[in-house]
């Protein structure tokens, strides 16, 4: 059948994706999309034009590239290239547009949307110039006309050579993104209304000391601006320059009823640019911005699995006693990740040994390539390996790299930087010289991965030892070799280089990087982000937590933490056990990859989850994640397409709720669920916030049903005594699961007694809408392969009433009908087996008392219930039935909890659609009667 049956949520622009790539691999269609930037600059038909202020010797430019996305331009005249006309205040300027690296395709926003257009924006864009110098923000009505104005921005050089943009607005309130900056130890609310986004140093990117650790601070320089009745706009600052953004007077609004903040920028030699960028809502503004940067490609699926690290493992004996404790203890593991020790010692003696040799220490770790095909085969566990960009001169590899000119050079231009740190003393690869970097990757990384590792943890890339007077191949300013102009781009240019690498090799999956730094864009090469060396406190987590908001706002869907923290030695009072379990907990939920992590040198903590914290709680809360991996999996893959974020704030959906827009102690997994964070030692969370709509608890299926945005208690105790976090379903949510038990070993499904629980689980929250979900489901990787085909299977809800054509099929009008429709496709040749689907449905009214036969249509028994059966291959919904027998052995329905029933097909063809249909009792005030109740599985 084909997928555009499968009404997938914003499902145009994913459906037409998906049909123009018929004849491609879906797989390979999602993992690619946006994978490399163009050129820097693009030429414009037709000139352009300026208006411009002699006084200030300053000329401003806007191009409206669509009604809801301008391009704008302040510098110096010359800085554009023409001269300072003096008696007029605009003139013509060469129709040459420029971009950073950051910007994913160039060449499309020019050609495809601007090419057309020449002179002033008009008045029906979302952006245009004021009176006076400056620009005037607009939302435009459905009419494409302006509604409002949302703000003014005004350009100035100041008198030191530095630019400024004063934005001033009477309707915004709420701003967000800007990537990663920690703010204040055990806040997890806050907006950064109020607060200074600052630099992590003169140029940017740096790990700056936290809280008892050090933690990143990363510019991503795209804001979200957010105002009362869908009042929004995005800026996007298409610069790598160290940025200051001050919004200490935008908490509250002035005397007149506006609010006022301001960005800060570097003296410069060329124009500052941005991007204004219009929408609906703050999912159309972040949905624009990732076209812009470019989506993130699909993760292999055992990323979204549970990852062992710590510093470090010292031998496979060390690692192999890990993982055997995990096994005993019933723990799923998809992989373990290896820090400096793997290819060399970190003694008092390492100095000048082993850094940048980036080859394995066989004395330790002898037989790489075979241990982790052992691995792989027994465990179905993977490896990700360190690396840095940092090289020994002691090492062969550094003669090898100075002689052809790719490390970093000194201020001659001529010869390699040195540098001396706690590492060695050598030189720094230059990324920003794709030569360079293409021969280390082909020379050292590619041998890695195909020996089997799977993922590359890129460490120290602010870069973190530099000097200023660091010369680069390439930079972000045309001409430029200066480290300032390099700076915010290493980590950028490194993570280029290894998804560079991984197409040139022939590779289908783009590559999986765990990196400390970056900026807007490094998540179309494959780049997750980690906060860093995290002191191991409950007032760090929750600060990461509100770092965690900004993070996805910033487009970095893969944002995690080291779990327990790094520096175990800054507890700061908190209990080590009710920290890591805590920490944990949140990690389940919220991180890709799941990855305890602590400094374990001299081999005195512990990291792995059945060595420390509460056993239990930690194994409930790992089981739960894994049962979750398909739903975060499809929600990766619709990332991967449509830009909709994996793990955003309440505000993303709900940002007319004035309650939300501060709230990071909540976020939203997907659209669907929600999770509830609990970070105060010793104390346990009584209530949670549930915006306007039905939820359900996903545990136990209780619905809260309310019109409005209320506060619900909770119990935050269980009868076991296990610590878990608060979760709640949206009414209409669809949740695909894996089946999670004592012998599961991974998310691929491996068991350890070589059995397969392959059914296709799904969890329903019923809703009286109807709603559906589109589960992206992988094959299991071959032994050359990290990724294979994919499944799309199609799920739909919804309830329905006589009006609807129950009574054609044996159900009373006057009660509800329960419809869950499942359907497959495939991007190549359909499955010709058998598939197992298994329903569990939380239901808004009661199934009606004792199920039975409906109109007599045959049966099979099942515990003693009657459970009729119906068999179709209509794409329509119920339209040429066709009777038939389920098999009793596998087919039949339950009640597992109050209101939710379980619902299981039993093997059917994979292509057919199952359609399952339960009778619910009358709705509240009728007299029920149960002569007509009953369940029926119709396939």
């Amino acid at each position: 059948m084909l997928f555009s049956l499968v009404s997938l949520r914003n499902t145009t622009k994913l459906r037409t994706r998906i049909h123009g790539a018929a004849c491609l691999s879906l797989a390979a269609m999602l993992t690619w999309t946006g994978f490399l930037g163009c050129s820097q600059q693009h030429h414009v038909k037709g000139d352009r034009s300026l208006k411009t202020l002699p006084e200030q010797d300053a000329a401003l430019f806007i191009v409206d590239a669509s009604q809801q996305l301008v391009y704008c331009e302040f510098g110096r005249p010359e800085d554009f290239g023409v001269g300072l006309d003096r008696t007029d205040n605009t003139m013509a300027r060469p129709g040459t547009l420029r971009f950073s690296p950051m910007i994913a395709d160039p060449k499309d926003i020019c050609e495809q949307e601007i090419r057309e257009k020449h002179g002033f924006p008009e008045d029906n864009t979302c952006a245009t110039f004021s009176d006076a110098f400056g620009i005037l923000v607009h939302r435009i009505a459905d009419a494409n006309q302006v509604e409002m104005t949302l703000a003014t921005i005004n350009p100035q050089r100041l008198d030191d050579g530095r630019v400024r943009l004063t934005f001033t607005s009477n309707v915004i309130e709420n701003f967000y993104g800007l990537g990663e900056q920690f703010d204040k130890p055990g806040e997890v609310n806050g907006d950064l209304g109020g607060r200074m986004r600052t630099p992590g140093c003169e140029f940017g990117n740096m790990l700056v000391q936290f809280h008892g650790g050090y933690v990143g601070n990363a510019q991503f320089p795209i804001l979200y601006c957010v105002g009362d009745d869908n009042a929004n706009f995005a800026i996007f600052v298409d610069d790598t320059a160290p940025q200051t953004w001050d919004f200490t007077k935008a908490d509250a609004a002035n005397a007149n009823g506006g609010r006022t903040w301001t960005l800060t920028v570097p003296k410069r030699s060329e124009p500052l640019r941005w991007f204004v960028i219009g929408g609906d809502d703050l999912p159309s503004l972040r949905e624009q911005y990732m076209e812009l940067v470019g989506r993130p490609p699909v993760p292999p699926k055992k990323m979204f699995g549970f990852w062992l690290s710590e510093y470090g493992f010292n031998d496979w004996a060390e690692l192999d006693d890990k993982l055997r404790t995990l096994r005993e203890n019933r723990f799923p593991i998809d992989g373990f990740v290896l820090d400096l020790q793997w290819f060399g010692d970190i003694q008092d003696d390492y100095k000048g040994k082993q850094m940048g040799s980036l080859t394995w220490d066989e004395d330790k770790f002898p037989e790489p390539a075979k241990k982790m095909a052992k691995l792989r085969d027994d465990e179905g566990v993977g490896i990700m390996v360190i690396e840095e960009s940092y090289v020994d001169h002691r090492l062969p590899e550094y003669e090898t790299l100075a002689s052809k000119g790719y490390l970093v050079r000194d201020e001659s231009g001529e010869k390699p930087a040195r540098i001396d740190s706690w590492w060695g003393d050598g030189g720094m690869i230059d990324w920003t010289n794709k030569a360079g970097a293409d021969f280390w990757h082909d020379w050292k990384r590619e041998p890695l991965v195909e020996a089997g590792v799977m993922g590359h943890w890129t460490d120290l890339g602010e870069p973190e030892a530099y000097r200023k007077d660091f010369w680069y191949m390439n930079t972000a300013v045309d001409g430029s070799h200066k480290h300032a102009d390099a700076h915010n781009l290493f980590n950028f240019r490194w993570a280029e280089s290894i998804a560079r690498g991984y197409k040139r090799n022939g590779h289908e999956q783009p590559p999986f990087i765990m990196s400390r730094s970056g900026t807007s864009g490094i998540q179309r090469f494959g780049a997750s982000m980690w906060s860093g060396d995290i002191g191991s406190n409950l007032p760090s987590l929750a600060a990461h937590l509100n770092v965690q908001m900004h993070v996805s706002m910033s487009g970095i869907d893969y944002f995690g933490s080291d779990v327990g923290g790094f520096r175990r030695d800054s507890l700061m009072g908190d209990d080590e056990s009710e920290m890591y379990t805590r920490w944990f907990a949140h990690s389940c939920l919220l991180d890709v990859p799941l990855r305890p992590h602590t400094s374990n040198t001299e081999n005195k903590y512990q990291t792995a989850p059945d060595r420390v914290g509460d056993l239990k709680s930690n194994l409930f809360n790992l089981r739960r994640r894994y049962a979750l991996t398909p739903y975060l999996h499809s929600l990766a893959c619709m990332a991967s397409v449509e830009g909709a974020p994996v793990f955003p704030p309440l505000v993303y959906y709900y940002q007319n709720d004035d309650r939300v827009r501060e709230i990071a102690d909540q976020k939203m997994i997907g659209r669907d669920l929600m999770m509830a964070t609990d970070v105060k030692a010793g104390e346990r969370r009584q209530s949670v916030y549930l915006p306007a709509g039905d939820w359900y608890d996903f545990e136990t299926g209780k619905l809260y049903a309310g019109d409005k945005g209320r506060d619900v208690a909770i119990d935050p105790t269980r009868p076991d005594g296990i610590f878990t976090l608060p979760l709640f379903a949206r009414a209409g949510a669809i949740i695909p699961m894996m089946h999670v038990d004592d012998k599961t070993m991974n998310v691929l499904g491996k068991r350890t007694d070589g059995s397969r629980r392959d059914e296709i689980v799904v969890r329903i929250f019923a809703g009286e809408e109807r709603t559906s979900f589109g589960c992206f489901e992988d094959t299991e990787p071959t032994a050359n392969s990290q990724h294979d085909a994919t499944n799309i299977i199609g799920i739909e809800q919804e309830c329905l009433s006589g009006d609807d054509g129950i009574e054609a099929l044996g159900f009373d009008p006057t009660r509800r009908v329960q419809v869950v429709r499942i359907s497959s496709s495939w991007h190549a040749e359909p499955s010709t087996g058998n598939r197992n689907f298994v329903v569990r449905i939380s239901l808004t009214h009661p199934l009606a008392a004792h199920p039975r036969v409906v109109q007599g249509r045959g049966h099979t028994e099942l515990n003693n219930e009657h459970l009729p059966a119906i068999k179709s291959n209509s794409f329509e919904f119920m339209e040429q039935l066709k009777p038939g027998v389920l098999d009793p052995d596998q087919a039949g329905w339950r009640m597992i909890g109050p209101g939710t029933i379980e619902l299981v097909s039993g093997d059917v063809p994979a292509s057919d659609v199952v359609l399952f249909a339960i009778e619910l009792e009358e709705p509240v005030g009728r007299e029920a009667d149960d002569s007509k109740a009953g369940v029926t599985i119709m396939r």
